[in-house]
């Protein structure tokens, strides 16, 4: 027993031995050998002597206890329940078991038994280390992180070096948004314990979360040299390598994943969508089928199957899907309490005045407005939230409206009957392809007198705007570059039509127009004083004096669209960065009728620039 105390277990295994060949039913020697033997890698012949030595002492608490340790590592997790059940019942005062029994009650799903029997370990000794840390893993799975951060806390206060609770402590303090802190946490348990998998893998997750993915990869790599296999490293392997924007890479640490743990939904979720953003509907729809039916009811992967089925416009099966946007992890939209009733489908009928909240950033903002009008012509009353650069563009444009900022919503909504997420007005409006030939022209109106002067500035020569870049910052920035359209692709068009190139991006790509300008002096021109990105009313000017634009998917493209000012977006491979892109009838928008959005499956650039540059119709300018 002191070699097996003192973890020289090799020596304590051969005393064993030489004790059981002297005595062979010695339950004692023959129990403490088989614990040795199954919890060092020869699990079989370990339990064989542990069924032995209970079926000597059938009611000893302590062998019961070790027994149940040994089948919960052999995933006999119902068996181990059985077993601490009596041995609790025969030893009520062993905070060991009654600890071990919450284990096997949790992870046979009986929740609330397992807190019940911490509970006991509690009350036998309440700053019992195990249980204490066992009692903040039930609160954190239950999604209680005030109460899981305060049982870690209490472990760390007696054991500031315990790496577990460290671990989850910074679990608990991510959850909460306090991202610094949770990597201090991390790498407090990493450099207590450098050859603890979790800690590395927790610590890469919060390193990917800060834009550090090659640091974040070398410790996933880490963590699965530690413990093959580890499903967990291999997803955030893949999601690291994913935000890298290595698509193909990341989705074979998914398949890896995957075939470790096939428990782990997120992995084929994550699959799913890397499969989609590999252009392949089929496959990711297949691998979000999987995930529902390991999962039924699973809010991401449905979420995921809301967008191929938009994409093939199964609108009202998609836009259903779409709702549990607000359910995904994290959240795809931002939920939000309202004192009144939701406005669906089936209480439409009834609206009289409804508050319409937004939920998503201004690409998405714009997008959904476009149904405010087919509110107003079924004589519903709309108090509409918005971005305060959009305001009067809205409220010129459809001023039977109204429109408030973020800051007077809480009081404009006091008198509204419903409510209504922005982004569900499509659920009310749009269940099939038919009902969107009632999207409006525009609904936008900008300053007049600002387009004036900014046509009186292009002057009379003709001009082309352009918006090529999609701005994502940390871990979308790789999906934001493959929406992108090298800015020296635009030559092209300029050279071919004879056209000054209007420069409305947004964000910082002052390199990129340096070097476009050095190569084609005179070719681009920018509008004196006008921040793209903070003075919407000023781009959209910019858009209705121009008349015309080429762009990438980006908020230029959307505020074009509502303004009703001829676009032409382009992609490659006629494959759309997003559904809404995914063209109607006659290569047009379904949501804006001034949007070309070609499904010609063009594989560089070049062609679909010449495309451009031979449509004489758009480069006619307004109609």
């Amino acid at each position: 027993m002191a070699l097996f105390r003192a973890g020289r277990l090799g020596e304590a295994e051969g005393a064993w031995r030489s004790l059981l060949e002297r005595e062979p039913a010695n339950s004692n020697a023959m129990h403490m050998l088989g614990f040795i033997l199954a919890t060092t890698g020869r699990r079989d012949e370990g339990i064989a002597l542990l069924d032995r030595s209970l079926e000597a002492q059938p009611r000893n608490a302590g062998f019961l206890d070790n027994r149940a340790q040994v089948l919960m590592q052999a995933g006999r997790d119902e068996e181990a329940r059985r077993d601490l059940e009596l041995a609790t019942a025969l030893e009520p005062r062993s905070t060991a078991a009654w600890l071990h029994l919450s284990q096997a009650l949790r992870r046979v799903g009986r929740v609330d038994a397992a807190r019940a029997a911490i509970g006991k370990s509690l009350d036998l000794d309440a700053e019992h280390a195990g249980s204490r840390y066992h009692e903040g893993v039930l609160h954190l799975e239950a999604g209680d992180v005030i109460a899981a951060e305060s049982s870690f806390r209490r472990v760390l206060a007696r054991d500031p070096r315990n790496v577990p609770a460290l671990n989850n402590l910074g679990v608990v303090l991510r959850q909460k948004g306090r991202a610094e802190e949770a990597l201090a946490s991390f790498q407090r348990a990493a450099a207590i314990d450098p050859d603890n998998a979790d800690a590395l893998n927790n610590l890469g997750l919060a390193l990917h979360q800060q834009g550090q993915g090659r640091d974040a990869i070398r410790l996933f790599k880490r963590a699965l040299e530690l413990r093959p296999g580890f499903g967990q490293a291999l997803l955030n392997w893949g999601n690291a390598l994913r935000d890298h924007g290595d698509i193909a890479e990341a989705r074979t640490r998914y398949d890896e994943a995957i075939a470790a743990d096939p428990g782990l939904v997120e992995a084929l979720v994550n699959a799913a969508s890397a499969t989609l953003e590999s252009e392949s509907l089929g496959e990711a729809r297949a691998l979000y089928e999987r995930a529902v039916a390991a999962r039924p009811g699973y809010a991401d992967a449905i979420a995921g199957l809301a967008q191929i089925e938009l994409r093939e416009h199964e609108f009202a099966r998609g836009w259903d899907d779409y709702e549990r946007r607000f359910e995904t992890n994290p959240p795809a939209a931002n939920a939000r309490a309202m004192a009144m009733p939701r406005l669906t489908p089936a209480n439409l009928h009834e609206a009289r005045r409804v508050a319409v909240w937004i939920e998503q950033g201004v690409g998405d903002q714009i997008l959904f407005s476009t149904l405010l009008p087919e509110m107003r012509a079924r004589g519903v009353d709309a108090v509409v939230e918005a971005d305060a650069r959009l305001l009067e563009l809205y409220r010129r444009g459809l001023p039977g409206i109204s429109f408030v900022s973020r800051e007077e919503s809480n009081a404009a909504f006091a008198g509204c009957d419903f409510h209504v997420p922005l982004g569900s007005l499509p659920r009310l409006f749009r269940r099939d392809p038919a009902s969107f030939s009632a999207q409006p022209r525009s609904i936008m109106g900008p300053d007049p007198s600002r387009v004036a002067a900014y046509r009186a500035q292009l002057g009379d020569s003709p001009v082309i705007a352009i918006a090529w870049r999609s701005l994502h910052k940390g871990n979308r920035r790789a999906f934001g570059e493959r929406k992108s359209i090298p800015l020296e692709h635009f030559a092209r068009l300029g050279e071919a039509t004879g056209a000054r190139l209007l420069d409305l991006q947004y964000g910082d790509v002052s390199e990129e127009r340096r070097a476009f300008e050095a190569r084609h002096p005179g070719m681009l021109v920018r509008l004196d004083g006008l921040d793209p990105f903070s003075d919407l009313e000023g781009l959209a000017a910019a858009l209705q004096a121009c008349g015309r634009l080429v762009s990438s998917s980006n908020v230029t493209a959307h505020l074009a669209g509502a303004l009703g000012v001829p676009t032409a977006l382009l992609y490659l491979r006629g494959w759309a960065p997003f559904s809404y892109w995914v063209p109607g009838p006659a290569g047009r928008s379904l949501w804006y009728p001034s949007v070309r959005v070609t499904a010609a499956p063009w594989q560089h650039w070049e062609g679909a620039f010449d495309a451009v540059a031979a449509d004489t119709e758009f480069l006619s300018g307004p109609s």
